[in-house]
């Protein structure tokens, strides 16, 4: 079985991508499942940035303990916007 899951955003690519770039928005796609607190206050605020460990508590349900999680990004390529493909 394959399943197809697609979305239709009333935005443009460029609004997408300044909201991608932003750690919030893994929080929201991860919620309520799944949340993340940074070990450093204040370090998911702002874009992501590449080259930086983000170390963070993940936690199943908010409350749940999972242990630490660490994302850093190799690299952000602003020019290129993924396409849809089939």
């Amino acid at each position: 079985m394959i399943a197809r899951i697609s979305i239709r955003l009333a935005c443009s690519e460029r609004d997408l991508w300044r909201k991608i770039i932003e750690p919030k928005s893994l929080q929201f796609v991860a919620s309520p499942l799944v949340s993340f607190e940074p070990l450093q206050q204040g370090a998911l605020s702002g874009d992501w940035q590449v080259g930086i460990p983000y170390s963070l508590k993940l936690y199943f349900l908010k409350v749940i303990p999972l242990g630490r999680h660490t994302i850093q990004l190799v690299s952000i390529n602003k020019g290129v916007f993924p396409s849809h493909g089939g």
